[in-house]
């Protein structure tokens, strides 16, 4: 959305509460969920407060530790995820938005939106340990942790930043078409594929990490901005803005294989593939819409707090967070 002003409107907050889903448009997404199926039955809900306007959110999954990017107060919150508590309030660059954690490096990257800027921030000691230049308004990023890559969508430049994670240089600079608006980035680390949500043009661009070229281009929805993947199924979930609904797209054929509709203006996409699941923040409201993927039909609504946009899923405890815009805080669900 090159940056939060784009898409601000007044939602009042709720309290957390689960409600069954009904059939929808088909997905055609593989993963069962178990039988125990995580945030469908009965949830608890805690909101933990953090800066001004949160907006991008990462998991680091080998220390349980939460970052979020708190847009208005230029800093990110570090979450305990075994306390749920705030534990440090690391400043970075000017109206910071996406962020991607590095587990096997602990190294946590912040796109700084005002400041055309990357923050590299060292996991271990909570401290920004260099600063990279990008191109302009970078919004989201994502990381191949096999590579070593980091990857930043430049909306007002229209391009794609690739960055050496070891030197913390930008090693090449991707040009999409003129108008793409590039929002979200995701990486398919077992494929070195990318995926980039053009929102201009209602496409997603297909990027190969090793020759940094693009390959394909998928027609999804209007005003495309999450974009969230499933490794062990191959499948790839844009979330569509403005038509209210989540993209599927087989990624072995870059073919889009179903649409269904969620909640208003949905934009940050979590995907927990052991359980099969997709959740899905809706900009517009106060829900956040979980989807079987071996159905596709949601299989539950969500309420959060305020304006959600980013969120990420921690599949070992089942836990899922979700930054809050409009109320300042994270709500960190877990089935009861």
């Amino acid at each position: 959305m090159g940056g939060s002003w784009r898409r601000v409107a007044g939602v009042v907050g709720a309290t957390a509460v689960v409600v069954a889903g009904s059939p929808v448009a088909l997905v055609i997404g593989a993963g069962a969920a178990s039988a125990a199926t995580p945030f469908t039955g009965s949830v608890t809900s805690t909101a933990v407060p953090v800066g001004s306007e949160p907006i991008g959110l990462g998991v680091d999954s080998g220390t349980d530790t939460v970052y979020v990017a708190n847009n208005g107060s230029n800093d990110v919150s570090v979450i305990n995820g075994a306390t749920d508590k705030v534990t440090a309030t690391v400043p970075v660059g000017s109206e910071p938005y996406g962020v991607a954690v590095d587990a096997s490096t602990d190294t946590v990257y912040v796109a700084n939106t005002g400041s055309n800027s990357v923050s590299v921030v060292n996991g271990a000691t909570d401290a920004v340990t260099a600063t990279v230049s990008v191109g302009s308004e970078p919004d989201w990023v994502d990381v191949d942790a096999t590579t070593d890559t980091v990857y930043v969508a430049n909306y007002a430049s229209n391009s794609v930043s690739v960055i050496n994670g070891a030197t913390d240089e930008v090693a090449a600079t991707v040009s999409l078409a003129s108008g793409a608006d590039p929002e979200g980035v995701a990486v398919d680390a077992s494929t070195d594929t990318v995926y980039v949500a053009d929102e201009g043009p209602g496409t997603v661009s297909v990027l190969n990490g090793a020759t940094d070229k693009i390959t394909a281009t998928v027609s999804v929805g209007s005003d495309p901005v999450g974009v969230g993947l499933n490794a062990s199924t191959d499948t790839v979930y844009v979330g569509n803005y403005d038509s209210n609904s989540l993209s599927a797209i087989n990624g072995a054929t870059d073919k889009v294989i179903g649409t269904v509709s969620v909640g208003s203006h949905p934009v940050g996409i979590g995907v927990d593939a052991s359980a099969g699941l997709v959740c899905v923040a809706n900009f517009g409201g106060t829900t956040v819409s979980v989807l079987n993927g071996a159905t596709g039909k949601i299989a539950a609504t969500l309420s959060v707090g305020s304006e959600p946009y980013g969120l990420g899923v921690y599949a070992s405890t089942e836990t899922l967070y979700v930054a809050n815009f409009g109320s300042n805080t994270v709500s960190v669900i877990t089935s009861s």
